[in-house]
């Protein structure tokens, strides 16, 4: 940070009036480069390998997503939750909505019988409006 000295007057020091903003920029571009390196990372934070279908659009609004990664970790909405905090939410959204979608992300590895668990889950909290989230079929 550069300092510059005041010039006497007649009736003392006048104040230094110039700005250095050298400073500002520095930080402003740190701050500029650590989101773009972090922010890719929060949008696809979860490892799953979806399987291949071919799409349909579901009419709905925002759906809830639950994700099950490849190493059965289970995630609501992309926040690591459990079996009984799945439960919890799920209720919840079915106290208020009971029209909401719910998506199913589950990796292409997943066993068959740990996605109907998910499913049973849902259905049992109330919930009818589901989908599986599948990627594009290459033709």
């Amino acid at each position: 940070m550069a300092f510059y000295k005041s010039k006497p007057s007649r009736f003392g020091f006048n104040p230094n009036i110039q700005m250095n903003i050298t400073a500002l920029v520095d930080v402003t571009l740190v701050t500029l480069i650590i989101y773009i390196l972090v922010s890719p990372a929060l949008e696809h934070g979860i490892d799953v390998q979806l399987p291949q279908a071919t799409p349909h659009r579901m009419t709905s609004k925002e759906p809830a997503v639950i994700s099950l990664s490849k190493k059965g970790r289970l995630f609501y909405n992309n926040v690591l939750v459990s079996r009984e905090q799945l439960h919890d939410k799920l209720s919840g959204l079915a106290g208020t909505d009971p029209e909401t979608s719910v998506v199913i992300r589950a990796d292409a590895g997943i066993p068959y019988g740990d996605i109907i668990e998910i499913l049973d889950e849902i259905r049992g909290a109330g919930l009818i409006n589901i989908g599986l989230v599948t990627r594009n079929r290459q033709n």
